[in-house]
């Protein structure tokens, strides 16, 4: 079994302090964290030395998802993900019909149905109410799920049940 290099853990030991650095500091991951003693981050961060230790992943997975939430890369798990041969990316808003090829799908077919209310209604050269009040109630749902479908490839998040951009 091969075992992580020196190079490697001193690679995870500095993203443990960038992770803590991402969070607001060590007294900030205390908090988060829930641990007792200021000086149990800062082993967790020291790099040199025998007194060396490593966040447990309960503690990675709190702070980390702290620094998520600001809109940040993971640091330890960016870290594991390269040292691993894998890029981290952040996944698209892709939940239910947030997806971006889904919402293109549904773009596609509500264009379709858009043209197709637009062209019976001009078929006879004549507009009637009922036909007027079709086209408009299609076009706008047109327009709805284009300014959706932008949202999603623009990374926006966009609300999975409504028909809005959150």
């Amino acid at each position: 079994m091969d075992y992580l290099s020196r190079d490697e853990y001193d690679r995870l030991s500095i993203a443990s302090k960038d992770l803590v650095r991402a969070a607001g500091g060590a007294e900030r991951a205390r908090e988060i964290t829930a641990y007792k003693q200021l000086t149990q981050i800062q082993r967790c961060t020291t790099i040199d030395g025998q007194d060396r230790r490593f966040f447990p992943i309960k503690a990675i997975a709190e702070l980390e998802a702290d620094v998520v939430e600001s809109g940040c890369l993971p640091p330890v798990t960016k870290c594991l993900a390269d040292m691993a041969g894998f890029d981290l990316v952040r996944r698209g808003t892709c939940k239910g019909d947030g997806c971006a090829l889904t919402s293109l799908s549904e773009l596609m077919k509500v264009f379709a149905e858009a043209s197709s209310t637009v062209a019976d209604a001009y078929a006879d050269a004549k507009l009637t109410s009922e036909e007027q009040a079709a086209c408009i109630e299609r076009l706008e749902a047109l327009l709805d799920q284009t300014a959706r479908t932008l949202a999603i490839l623009r990374g926006e998040k966009v609300s999975a049940n409504a028909r809005e951009v959150a």
